[in-house]
Parts: C-alpha cells; structure tokens; sequence
C-alpha cells in the first residue's frame, strides 16, 4: 500500500463506513544517493545538519526522484528501481507475493543508471548503458503499476551509463543523453505526445515513443536537465580525466573545457548553443598564472546543471577532472553560477574550490532558493542560499570574480552541511 494514494475508511460495527479520507505528503523531501552506499533521505528546508532517514540495503543508489505526487520515492539500483513511500520513509514492496521486500526489476538484469518522471506522474524512464529507455508504470491506479511495460530503443551507438535522461515539463519529450565517446555525441529527443499513451490494452500507440530528433553535439552529453520551460534544457559534457603540468607529460587538453551546453526545441528544429563558465573581463588565465598562489574560480569541467524556475540563473556543480599540478593556486570542486544562461550568458564566478570535493550533484528545491549540492569526496550534502550566490556573484567586478569565492564574499551562502557519510 501506498499511504499518500491510499483512501481510507474507518469502519464501525454499529455505525457503519465512515467517509474516504487521504493523507496528502507536505512535499519538501530531498534524497541521494550514491555516497556512502545506500539512500539518504533529507528535508531540503532544515536548517540544521540533520537527515531524516538511511536505507543501507540499497545495491549502489546512483539517481533518485520524487513523483510529482510527493508520495514515492525512486531510485536506481543497478538492476532495479527500488520504491519507497514518503509518508511512512519505508520501503514499497511492488511484489507482496514473495516474503522479500521486492524491487522493479528490470528486464534482462540491464545495468541502469539514471532515473527520471514525467510531470504527470505516469511514467518512470531508466537508462543505463545499454541503447534502450526502459519504461516503467508508477500510475497509481494502473493494473501494472510498478512494472516494466516497455522499451524504447535509442540509435544504435553505444552509451555511457551516466548520460542523462530528462521530460520536457509540458511531458510531451524526453531528452537523452547517447553515444560512448568524448568528441562526439548527440541529444536525442523521443516523442511522448499521442492521442493515448502505453497501457496495458495498447503498449505501443502509434507515435508514442519515437525519435523525432538526433542532434550531434561536440561531445557526449553527460547531465541532461529540462527546466520550466518545456523548449528550454542543459547539458553538461563528458570529459576525459586529464592533466596538466610544467613538466610537459601533459594528455591533450579535452575538449568543451569551461562550458556547458543548451538547447531550444522553440522552433522545431533544436538549436545548441554554449555557455561559458569562464569570468570574461578579467585578466587571469583560468589554467595558470605564473606567481599566482590564490583561488582559481572558473568552472573547468562542469558535471551538472540546473537553473532557476524563473529561467533567470544557471547552478553548475563541478568535479574537475582536468587536473593541474606543478603550478600555484588553489583548484578543486566548487559550484558555480551563470546568470540568464538562455538570453546574454553572464558567469557570475563560484564557491571556494575544494580539492577532493568531487561535486556529484545539484539540485534546487521547489522554489529555487535553496540549492543542494552533493559533495562526494566528504559524505556531504551542502545547502546554500541561491539569493546570497546572486547578490554575492553580481557585486563582484571581473577581475574580483575570478579570484574571490563567492560564499567567502557572502558567508550567509553557506546554511547548513547535511553530512551522509560519517
């Protein structure tokens, strides 16, 4: 049972059924996974260092995602989605009939990696390595509930597990990340939009689940993230790990360094564009600088980007993989802001490198002021104050925005560390 779907109904021997009644999740949850093992469960509005729930059983925990709802939480699980219910924090067993506390499984034991929901809640879409979205039902009244019903198959062209998957949010489109190299790779669009969608008497409407365009990109999209508007998304690249160094050993430079990418599915036609995560008008070079011992505050490999409800403001989470040594200055993992990453792209600089912070992701809470960003290499989750990152990033000129953190310009960035490991 789940208790947020649930009707309930009170009955009395002498007085008879009482009337349905629900209980409805308050929303606010956060959840990640991945760090530590298993899934941490959070509230996204504390203030305090403080998690709500762990489940240790879960085979790896790499994507989470609420349903629109608020009353499920999924999560990927090498083989499987596990479920849980958000108003009891305990796991939903999707198959009672067994003495274990089931998962999804997915079909042929595929290795899946990322996990995304339509915003009506109907269905969930799993991605892994393989060139297949698994399709899987989460509509609540649906005679297979919690069951894979489908596939739809991706060009034949190999993938990497973490590329992205992401619905538009008006859910007629889902946006995948495909290809398994590093210069080349392509954003294919799957059409979700029909006259009826998959159900048990027809799985496969016609048009349904078709790939309506596959756009190449100058490398492998890693993160793939819809935003408000239902034509606009982010993706970040895949990177080689690479260093640089005065010693000359160096791997070539990867390409798409300080940048990530967009698109516009406005015109029908999708349009890329890039924007930089470099502060322009400074007068710092982002790799080096001889005689330089302080911050390096350009992002260099972003990993994941989400931007603000309003459209207004971009959050990038960086796990730098161009590694640099031999030189000056402080580099590492950091988060960094642009601001109107869909009109004149402005990089508004980041938050105080951390070597070994390993940025693993960002997300926003339902308003967009609070952004979470997950710090692999120390167990944490870090909770910062959106407001505080504009206002700190905007009163900066260039040459200030490539040498200051932003939350040392603005200490009220920071407001609370949510530690999961440890």
């Amino acid at each position: 049972v789940i208790l947020g779907t649930a009707e309930i109904k009170v009955r009395h021997p002498d007085f008879g059924q009482s009337n349905g009644a629900g209980l409805t999740p308050s929303g606010g949850l956060g959840a990640v996974g991945g760090i530590g093992g298993g899934i941490a469960v959070f509230d996204t509005n504390t203030v305090e260092n403080k998690i709500l729930r762990k489940f240790t059983d879960i085979d790896f925990g790499s994507d989470t995602y609420f349903s629109p709802d608020n009353t499920r939480l999924y999560a990927a699980s090498r083989t499987e989605v596990a479920v849980f219910d958000t108003l009891t924090l305990a796991p939903i067993d999707v198959n009672p009939a067994t003495d274990e506390i089931d998962k999804i499984p997915i079909p042929y034991d595929t290795f899946i990696h990322q996990v995304t929901i339509d915003p009506s809640g109907h269905f969930l879409y799993a991605t892994g390595f393989a060139d297949t979205v698994f399709v899987i039902d989460i509509r609540p009244d649906s005679p297979t509930l919690h069951q894979t019903i489908r596939s739809i198959p991706l060009p034949p062209r190999g993938r990497i597990s973490i590329s992205g998957a992401s619905v538009t949010a008006d859910g007629t489109k889902l946006l995948v990340g495909t290809g398994d190299g590093f210069d080349t790779g392509y954003l294919t669009v799957i059409n979700l939009q029909a006259d009826e969608e998959p159900s048990a008497e027809n799985l496969f409407p016609d048009g349904w689940g078709e790939v309506i365009h596959d756009v190449q990109t100058p490398g492998v999209p890693y993160y793939v993230n819809t935003t408000t508007d239902p034509n606009l998304a982010t993706f970040s690249y895949r990177y080689r790990v690479s260093s640089y160094t005065p010693w000359g050993n160096n791997i070539p430079i990867t390409p798409n360094l300080m940048r990530f990418g967009t698109v516009d599915l406005s015109s029908g036609t999708p349009v890329l564009n890039q924007v930089s995560t470099r502060v322009e008008g400074g007068n710092l070079n982002p790799i080096q600088q001889r005689y330089y011992s302080g911050y390096y505050q350009s992002v260099l490999t972003p990993r994941e980007v989400v931007v603000s409800p309003d459209l207004e403001y971009a959050y990038i989470g960086e796990w730098q993989l161009f590694l640099i040594y031999g030189y000056g200055g402080n580099y590492g993992d950091k988060v960094g802001i642009v601001k109107d990453p869909f009109g004149t792209p402005e990089y508004l600089g980041a938050t105080t490198p951390i070597d070994g912070g390993y940025v693993t992701n960002v997300a926003l809470n339902h308003d967009g002021t609070r952004l979470l960003a997950a710090y692999g290499g120390f167990g944490e989750v870090l909770v910062m104050n959106t407001e505080a990152l504009q206002q700190a990033g905007e009163s900066l000129s260039p040459r200030e925005r490539e040498r200051e953190p932003l939350d040392q310009v603005n200490p009220a960035v920071h407001i609370t560390p949510i530690t999961i490991q440890g």
